[in-house]
C-alpha cells in the first residue's frame, strides 16, 4: 500500500476502529468552510432491516423516517431509524405500501415511546441501510439505500455486532 492508494488507507482506518479519514487535493491550501478539494471518507457499515412502520413528514402523507427493526430470536427488536436517501417518489410509494398493511399492535419491542404508535406496519418490507455506527440503540448518520425483495424479514439480523457507546 502505497501513501496515494486512499481505498486502502480508508480501509485500515475503518479496521482500527476509526470514523474515516480527511483528504485534500495535493497543493490545495487549508481555507475554513467546505472547499472541493477538501473530502471526508467516512467508515460505514451496511445493513438490512426489516421495516416496522413510518414516521410521516410533517405537513404530508408520505415516510418521513422509517422505523427499522432486526430479528433476536424469535421477535424483531427496534433497531432505530432512518429519514434521509429517499427520492420524493419513494417516499410516496413507501408510504402507500406501509399503510396497507397497518396493524393494531407494534410489531417490535423496545421501540421508544414517540414511535411507538407508529411502529404497527408490516414486516414483510426490508430495506439496505448505510449508517456509521450505533449509539445507545440508534443508528447514527443513516441513508435509505433501496429495498431489498430479495430478502425476508426474519433474515435481518445484526451482522455487525456494535460496541454500544
Amino acid at each position: 500500500m502505497g501513501w496515494g492508494d486512499p481505498k486502502a488507507i480508508l480501509k485500515l482506518v475503518c479496521k482500527a476502529g476509526y470514523e474515516g479519514i480527511v483528504a485534500k487535493e495535493k497543493g490545495s491550501r487549508y481555507t475554513a468552510g467546505r472547499a472541493r478539494t477538501w473530502l471526508k471518507l467516512k467508515c460505514t457499515k451496511r445493513q438490512e432491516f426489516a421495516v416496522v412502520g413510518y414516521i410521516p413528514m410533517v405537513g404530508g402523507k408520505v415516510v418521513g423516517a422509517l422505523l427499522l427493526a432486526v430479528r433476536e430470536g424469535q421477535r424483531f427488536a427496534f433497531a432505530g431509524r432512518v429519514g434521509t436517501g429517499f427520492t420524493s417518489a419513494q417516499r410516496a410509494d413507501l408510504a402507500r405500501t406501509l399503510d396497507r398493511d397497518r396493524r393494531a399492535e407494534p410489531t417490535a419491542k423496545d421501540v421508544p415511546a414517540p414511535f411507538s404508535q407508529k411502529a404497527s406496519g408490516p414486516r414483510h418490507l426490508v430495506v439496505e441501510v448505510v449508517y456509521l455506527e450505533r449509539t445507545k440503540g440508534e443508528l447514527r448518520h443513516a441513508s435509505f439505500k433501496g429495498v431489498r425483495a430479495d430478502k425476508a424479514p426474519e433474515e435481518c439480523i445484526w451482522e455487525m455486532p456494535d460496541a454500544l457507546s
